[in-house]
Order: structure tokens, then sequence, then C-alpha cells
């Protein structure tokens, strides 16, 4: 698995790779649990910067579809624990984006996780639900299956 330090290489990053460094994260499949969101607010990164890191990031998940898949395998076998069957009415696509919209909308120079939009709506609407409303949405572009940005008309 390639190094942050590799793939991070330009002078520009070189706090993100002393940040990696303080943080444990060697690898690239370590920056799957990295908190990308956090990282501005905890060191004298940009946060320009820091979606340009994230941008990286991604570009290399796309192209190396492995190095997430084994990063996200141990946590898989912790969520093998039988689910509890839902007796909730199932919820209006409009509800779910007319409470998301907003969140997009503050949030419209950067990259979204769908973990950040779940926790912006409080965590009421279930992450399969927000994400068939976002597929929806024509102000809401895709940019992976867990990664969006907004897009003003």
């Amino acid at each position: 698995m390639d190094e942050i330090k590799a793939v991070y290489a330009n002078d520009i990053y070189y706090p993100f790779v002393e940040y990696c460094e303080s943080q444990g994260y060697r690898t690239m499949t370590d920056l799957a649990r990295c908190p990308f969101h956090k990282i501005a607010l905890e060191t004298d990164i940009s946060p320009a910067l820091v979606s340009r890191i994230k941008t990286i990031f991604l570009m290399y998940c796309k192209k190396h579809p492995e190095a997430l898949r084994t990063a996200v395998k141990p946590s898989a076998a912790s969520s093998a624990a039988p689910k509890k069957k839902s007796c909730a009415a199932p919820v209006s696509v409009s509800d779910i984006l007319n409470e998301v919209e907003p969140f997009f909308q503050k949030n419209c120079d950067k990259l979204i996780h769908i973990a950040e939009i779940t926790k912006a709506t409080g965590k009421k609407y279930k992450r399969a639900d927000i994400l068939s409303a976002l597929q929806k949405a024509d102000w809401c572009k895709m940019v992976d299956e867990t990664t969006f940005f907004y897009k003003a008309e």
C-alpha cells in the first residue's frame, strides 16, 4: 500500500504529512479513518488545502478501490449483528431534501460526506433514505457513492 508521504509529496502538503505522522497514519488505507472535516480545526492547515487533500484521497480511492475495501473490512464484521426491523412509516424524499438542502447551501464550497449529512439531520433518517433522496435532487451532485457537493442552479 502506498505511503501518505509518497502520495502527498508536494511541499504544500507537508503540514498534512506531519499531521498524519502525529496521528499514526502511515499508508493511504489509514486515511479511511481520518476525520478530514476536523483537520482544519485542529491544525494550521487551511480549509482549501483540506479540500484538496480530501479530493486527492478520493481520487486515490477511485484508482485503488482495494485500499478502501481493506480499510472498511474490520468494521464490516462488527456491523454483522442482526438488525431490528423498523416499524416506522416511510420517509418522504421531499422531507429529507428540505432538511438537508440548507446544510448543503451552508457548505457549498466543500465536499460533503454522507456521515456529515446524517449527523446534520440529527440521525433521524436512515443513510439509505438520504442517499436515495440526494440522487433525486437536482442541486446535489455526486462525487462517489458517499461524497456529494452542492451545485446552485
